[in-house]
């Protein structure tokens, strides 16, 4: 809810929404303009909190600041300037559309060492249920790999990290205007580690290896001016 500073949540057949972070939510952090959310296989929120330059986060000890946390824009590696959208890999490493710079952050995990996957897929027919925010449901495992969907096939990382997880406050670039154009906005980012970046003034998506940013290929015509981006397990793209 960029305008009113907030994050709200909508419970599945409730048309009145509840904030969690920001505006309205004393004891959770301050926010400005925040346009993307995020959640890891715990039901933790990840925050791109675009006016105040930075990603946040949640955990069992509340909210901190992940990314970006020197006080103001830049270009410089750990810095912000308008950020739009975050992803995670497998690996659980944030991806950032750095928008205003004109570039993809990459920000490894540092400090996730719970024996824990951070990797997401599922197995069989099997349900599982995730937890949002203080409502406990069960997620289940099969030896390493975390079970965090009701579906099969999921397309999307979300990882789980342990309670002192840390990130390297230095980003790499991995891909600039120079490969993906002067107005990256939203990202996804697939299970096999397959960046599909929107980049809204060229109305194109260019596909990116995450390890390293190699451009893969350009898709373009049907769209302009795109947005935001969903990859299903079965490739199909839906952009708006």
């Amino acid at each position: 809810d960029s305008d009113n500073d907030r994050i709200q949540l909508f419970q599945p057949g409730n048309l009145n929404g509840t904030t969690v972070a920001g505006n309205g939510a004393p004891g959770t952090i301050e926010l400005s303009y925040p346009v993307s959310v995020v959640l890891d296989a715990d039901g933790y929120l990840f925050i791109v909190d675009c006016q105040n330059n930075r990603i946040v986060g949640s955990g069992p000890n509340g909210f901190l600041c992940i990314v970006g946390c020197s006080g103001g824009w830049g270009s410089g590696s750990d810095q912000l300037f308008y950020p739009y959208n975050m992803a995670f890999d497998s690996y659980g490493n944030i991806y950032v559309a750095d928008t205003y710079n004109s570039r993809i952050q990459k920000f490894y995990v540092s400090g996730n060492f719970c024996n824990l996957s951070t990797t997401t897929n599922t197995m069989g027919n099997i349900t599982t249920t995730l937890q949002i925010n203080s409502l406990l449901t069960t997620t289940p495992s099969i030896g390493n790999v975390a079970l965090t969907s009701n579906q099969l096939n999921v397309s999307l990382n979300q990882p789980r990290f342990c309670a002192l997880a840390t990130w390297n406050p230095d980003g790499i670039t991995i891909a600039d205007s120079s490969k993906i154009g002067p107005n990256a906005i939203s990202l996804f980012i697939t299970t096999n580690n397959t960046i599909y970046v929107v980049e809204s003034s060229y109305d194109n998506i260019q596909v990116l290896l995450a390890d390293n940013g190699n451009l893969l290929g350009t898709i373009s015509g049907g769209v302009q001016s795109p947005y935001s981006i969903f990859i299903t397990s079965a490739g199909d793209i839906y952009t708006d």
